[in-house]
């Protein structure tokens, strides 16, 4: 294949045809090496031959990282690149998709919105090595033409293993001759890439789901155009859950009819900057989430029960209040009151169609079996408040802080946003450390309210399968007492030297890495220990 680089042919090389414009001046090198040369004569990276990648393991392409796909600007429209080689750009848009939040739907509304213009979009996946063993995602990747890009994941908790990979695509697209590059991304990190790439001349889009509202906020301040992507129509009706926070700071849930979002982009960004302004004269914060701001006004005030999930409809009812009196005497300061911890528990559920049908959608279910929000006053004892609502610690098998503050950290959507704020405890940390950590972290706008809860039953059933399968519950009756299998753990652990814990959901936590995360999830990343 590469020795058509030296023949009169065009060729169709890392989705650009290449033309030799002038004959070799030898037949005796090897067209790589002649290439070559060439190619490190003008200052490119890398030898630039398929000889090259083959040896180094890359996969071909890859996001443009052939030896002509790395060509910058000014290379290209030199005369001494011209004389030697023509190159014409099939692709004038890259698209990159952070593969660990997005999923199939997402990337087509990315690729539709950037074709409209009639350019020709190059899309590259980033998501761990197992995702090509999966049937369904190799058959998309092989139907939209999809560059998948394995990322192996790191066993540092705290490491960020697809971002890095997106990082170094996007400064390398920043040299290319692109009209435009892409991102699908829920993350606001990416910011001053996409401002550093913007600055190369090339156009930026950050395409954002519509309920990331904050990140898309974030990108549209820094001067990074925002698109929103709409939730997958096939299976999502809108959200048929209801969650309301009372006046006395406890919260509930029930469903209802599916809530359709009828604003207009424009509408909403104006009625949210109307309702973050007024909120931030009184104190509430101007940045971050704006439901922590609304929902704390709102309990503060004392105007009733408020809708706090759908957001958009606290959003409305905030709007409402604002138009109705504008003015700020009337209406309690932040200071006055007292810092609040905002929380809207969530369980971690099973998807399916339906699911869908019931809830509307994957968080909808979620929150619904997360019970409902609630508000709680700043206190020294806040931290193992809010552990003992979200089901961490309580006074009976479970009375331990620090186990349980690990246990919280440790779980996966915990310990994912934690990393994604730089907020996860570092090993050795005390634990009245991480509490205050944690602390700062209820207290704060930047994070959501949107914290995981501990394993219900139905983990504990297959938790308890494990243990019966390794024989360590094999002389129980079908079903067995908290007190039973938390003796059999106990045995468990100590026959495969695992850290002793106190507490049922600490030792339960260990017993579940060893037993079913150990080995046989590819999402893994490690475990926070402090």
């Amino acid at each position: 294949m590469i020795g058509m680089l030296c023949q009169p042919n065009p060729m169709l090389i890392n989705n650009m045809f290449i033309c030799q414009t002038s004959p070799p001046r030898s037949t005796k090198t090897h067209p790589c090496d002649r290439f070559g040369a060439f190619w490190r004569a003008k200052g490119g990276k890398g030898v630039g031959c398929w000889c090259h990648w083959q040896r180094t393991g890359l996969s071909w392409p890859v996001f443009g990282l052939g030896a002509l796909g790395s060509l910058t600007r000014q290379q290209r429209q030199s005369n001494h690149a011209g004389r030697h080689l023509a190159v014409f750009p099939l692709s004038s848009a890259e698209l990159l998709v952070d593969g660990d939040r997005h999923g199939m739907d997402e990337v087509c509304q990315a690729i539709r919105h950037l074709e409209t213009d009639g350019r020709h979009v190059r899309t590259t996946y980033f998501a761990p090595p197992e995702r090509a063993h999966n049937k369904k995602w190799r058959k998309f990747f092989s139907e939209m033409n999809i560059n998948f890009q394995p990322v192996p994941r790191s066993k540092d908790p705290s490491c960020e293993a697809n971002d890095n990979a997106i990082t170094k695509a996007l400064l390398r697209a920043s040299r290319l001759d692109l009209e435009c590059v892409g991102l699908i991304t829920a993350d606001s990190d990416f910011i001053d890439t996409m401002l550093e790439v913007q600055r190369s001349g090339t156009t930026c889009l950050v395409f954002v789901p519509t309920k990331q509202t904050a990140i898309g906020r974030s990108f549209e301040a820094a001067g990074v155009h925002t698109v929103r992507l709409k939730a997958n129509c096939e299976h999502n009706v809108g959200p048929k859950v209801r969650a309301f926070l009372h006046e006395n700071g406890t919260g509930s849930v029930q469903l209802a009819s599916p809530f359709q979002n009828n604003l207009s982009q424009e509408m909403y960004n104006a009625r949210t900057k109307c309702v973050t302004d007024f909120l931030a004269r009184l104190g509430y914060g101007g940045t971050g989430y704006t439901i922590q701001s609304i929902a704390k006004f709102w309990y503060a005030n004392k105007l009733g029960s408020l809708v706090v999930f759908p957001s958009l409809m606290s959003l409305e009812a905030m709007h409402e209040v604002v138009g109705e009196e504008p003015g700020l005497s009337n209406w309690t300061h932040y200071a006055e009151f007292g810092k609040l911890a905002f929380v809207l528990p969530v369980r971690q559920a099973h998807r399916g169609k339906s699911k869908a049908q019931t809830y509307g959608n994957s968080l909808s279910h979620q929150i619904f079996k997360g019970g409902g929000p609630f508000m709680l006053s700043d206190s020294p004892q806040m931290v193992a408040q809010v552990l003992q609502v979200l089901g961490y610690l309580d006074d009976k098998l479970n009375a331990d802080l620090p186990e349980a503050m690990l246990c919280f950290v440790n779980a996966a959507r915990n310990k994912q946003r934690l990393k994604k704020r730089g907020m996860l405890p570092a090993q050795g940390e005390r634990p009245s450390d991480v509490e205050s950590r944690l602390r700062q972290v209820f207290l704060s706008s930047a994070f959501d309210g949107q914290w995981q809860v501990s394993k219900n039953d139905a983990a504990f059933q297959i938790l308890e399968g494990a243990l019966r399968k390794a024989r360590v519950l094999e002389n129980m009756g079908s079903r067995c007492s908290r007190q039973e299998m938390f003796e059999a753990m106990k045995t468990f652990a100590e026959v495969k030297g695992l850290p002793r814990m106190k507490t049922f959901n600490g030792l339960a936590w260990r017993v579940w890495q060893a037993l079913i995360v150990s080995g046989s999830d590819p999402l893994s990343t490690g475990t926070v220990e402090f």
